[in-house]
This record gives C-alpha cells, sequence and structure tokens, in this order.
C-alpha cells in the first residue's frame, strides 16, 4: 500500500527535469493537485516582540523566504558530480572544443597550428600524451593548462548559477506530519511555538494566482546527491552545440534545483510552494491593496528576492501550540485565533505519544 501511495511522487520526480516539455509537466502537476494530503503543517516560533507576526499569518499570509535565508545551506543549490575537472573534458566535446581552443590560442598564437591542433584534440574521446606532431614537454604544457582553465571554467559557471538561483525564487515550507518531533524541537522554538495546519486541497483554482499557489505546492524529493548543473548543461550543449542554459525552460531547470534536498533532510516530510520571480512580481502587485507595499516592477524586483514578504494565500484552518507554550504566549494565542475564527488545540504528551486537544472548535460555531 505504502509503495502505490509513493508512486505518483515518483512519477512527478521523473516528470520534473530540465527537458521535460510543458505538457509533461502539466500533467504531471495535475496528478500531484490531486494527490495534495488534506492537512499540511507550518511550524513556527512565537516571536514576542512582534506578535504581528502571528496575526499576519492568522489573517492568510504566507511569508516567503529566499533560498539564502533557509536553514539548509545546501538548499536550492547545486553540487558536482566529479572531483576532478578532466573527467569533463573526457565526458563533453563542447567543452573540449571550447576550452582546449582557448587554451591553444593562448599557448601558440601562430594561427596556422591553431586550427590543426584543436581538430586533433577536441574530438579524442580520452585525452592522451601520444598525439602527433607534439613532444610529450609540449602535450604536458597544453594538458596542464587545459585543466586549470576547465577547473577555472566550471567555478565560474557553478558560481553564476548559484547567484542566480538566490535571485530567482522565493519558498515557504509545509510538512506533512503534526506530531513530528523533530519539527516541534528544530522550528517551534523546541515545543513553546505553535503549528499551523492548511487545506490546501480546498483552494479553489478560479483565478490565475490561486491556481499558481496550487500548482507548485509541490512535494521534496530527497536525494543523495543534488544536480550537476555543469554535467546537464554541457550533455545539452553536445546535443545542442550551444552552451546555453536556456534551450530548456529555464523555470523547469530552476523547480528541479529547489525541490530536491538531501536525504539527511527526509524525516521533514516537507512540501513547499516555490515561487519564480516573475509570478511573484503578480503576487506582490495584486496583494498591494493588503500589504500596502509599492508595486514593484520586475527589475526593482530582482533586488528584494533577499528580503522575506508576506502574501496573503490561504487562512490556516487550525493552531496547535506546542507542550512547553508559555502562559502568557499562550493566552495571546488563543485569544487572537478564537477573533480570527480559528480552531486551537493543545498538543500534549501521552503514554502513546504526541497528541493535539482540542481547546476551542470555531468550526462548529
Amino acid at each position: 500500500m505504502k509503495n502505490n501511495k509513493q508512486n505518483w511522487k515518483i512519477r512527478f520526480q521523473e516528470a520534473f527535469t530540465p527537458y521535460s516539455s510543458d505538457n509533461v509537466i502539466h500533467k504531471a502537476i495535475e496528478e500531484k493537485n490531486r494527490k495534495i494530503p488534506k492537512k499540511l503543517f507550518r511550524f513556527r516560533c512565537y516571536n514576542q516582540d512582534h506578535p504581528e507576526y502571528f496575526e499576519e499569518e492568522l489573517s492568510g499570509k504566507l511569508c516567503f523566504q529566499p533560498r539564502s535565508k533557509l536553514n539548509d545551506p545546501y538548499d536550492g543549490t547545486i553540487m558536482q558530480k566529479y572531483c576532478d575537472p578532466l573527467t569533463y573534458l573526457r565526458r563533453h566535446r563542447y567543452l573540449r572544443k571550447e576550452i582546449l581552443e582557448s587554451t591553444i590560442n593562448i599557448l601558440y598564437p601562430n594561427e596556422s597550428s591553431v586550427k590543426l591542433i584543436t581538430s586533433i584534440l577536441s574530438e579524442r574521446n580520452n585525452i592522451t600524451p601520444d598525439i602527433p606532431n607534439f613532444s610529450n614537454d609540449e602535450y604536458q604544457k597544453i594538458l596542464r593548462s587545459t585543466i586549470q582553465n576547465t577547473s577555472d571554467y566550471i567555478k565560474q559557471c557553478n558560481d553564476a548559477f548559484k547567484a542566480n538561483l538566490d535571485r530567482f525564487s522565493q519558498i515557504v515550507c509545509f510538512s506533512e506530519e503534526l506530531t513530528n518531533l523533530p519539527m516541534w524541537a528544530h522550528y517551534s522554538n523546541n515545543h513553546k511555538g505553535y503549528c499551523f495546519e492548511y487545506r490546501f486541497h480546498q483552494l479553489n483554482c478560479n483565478d490565475r494566482l490561486t491556481k499558481l499557489i496550487k500548482d507548485w505546492l509541490v512535494p521534496v524529493n530527497y536525494v543523495d546527491t543534488l544536480c550537476d548543473f555543469i554535467d546537464i548543461s554541457l550533455s545539452m550543449a553536445d546535443k545542442y552545440n550551444n552552451f546555453d542554459t536556456y534551450s530548456c525552460s529555464a523555470n523547469n531547470f530552476f523547480r528541479t534545483i529547489v525541490i530536491n534536498k538531501l536525504r539527511d533532510w527526509s524525516y521533514e516530510k516537507e512540501w513547499r510552494i516555490i515561487m519564480g520571480i516573475g509570478e511573484l512580481t503578480e503576487l506582490y502587485n495584486t496583494s498591494i491593496s493588503y500589504t500596502k507595499r509599492p508595486v514593484f516592477a520586475q527589475s526593482s524586483l530582482v533586488d528584494l528576492m533577499s528580503t522575506p514578504h508576506p502574501i496573503p494565500i490561504l487562512k490556516p484552518s487550525a493552531v496547535y501550540l506546542g507542550i512547553d507554550v508559555e502562559a502568557d504566549a499562550r493566552d495571546f494565542l488563543i485569544s487572537k485565533a478564537i477573533q480570527n475564527n480559528i480552531s486551537v488545540y493543545q498538543m500534549e504528551l501521552t503514554l502513546t505519544g504526541l497528541q493535539a486537544t482540542l481547546i476551542r472548535d470555531c468550526n462548529l460555531e
């Protein structure tokens, strides 16, 4: 039964790649939308200096965070599959051609020799010292320079891609489980905070922005190693003879990165809403009457991507108080929740595990 339950997640992750067509992505999202859990939970700390944060969330606002503000330093980023730059050279014809042309032009400025040298080296699947017309010393010189230039090239590409990731998206996170003890400890100040319950499956997609929210509420995929941007991009470059990450859908490429996390974090059972810069522009500008924020142009929004922003999306259906919530905070949280017609529960330790006890059921009033 468990395997059948998870099959749709596997299909979703397999469909969601940089190479996927819009039609494939659309079908995967449609299936995913039918599988959204009836309840998702957002664990929060109570900030006594800023009680308005709690009231904002009660009113239905969700605070989107830039990737750089998340607690996993590898969240929404990339890794390299291979340590040795020579491996990338051997795997990718396009890289060999580009790097070798550049290297040889510097080492051998005589144009008559460049074409011959490049044609010999760039077509080889393996770089070996038995190349005609070169002494071993000359070959080693070329090889050392080529490897160093490849290493520099890979670093520059990775740095540029990470910078774009930081400016591309903002995220808001949820969990499938209310009684997840590590989540209460890590995200609700060791059980002194609270947890919101949301019912996203009930969202009516009557307008484009609501549909965007539901479409990009996605389950996190837990993996042993993160995406290798260089290897993927060079594979496309080999095919199209052009190092252009946008030969695939840019949004699909970035979201492929952001929905993956290292398996160390699998206990979180996370879902997240991922919004790209274009969609965030729409959300911010549409919510202006609620947030009293200025209308952001696409260019100015890029500079604001490093700052969290609350956006009215969906009111929580319930509030759960941590087992060690302090008395003053407890009274405040209960009173504000009831004012907003939101049910309140108290978490308790029992002999059978962590359980929620109803304090006030506003759904029956």
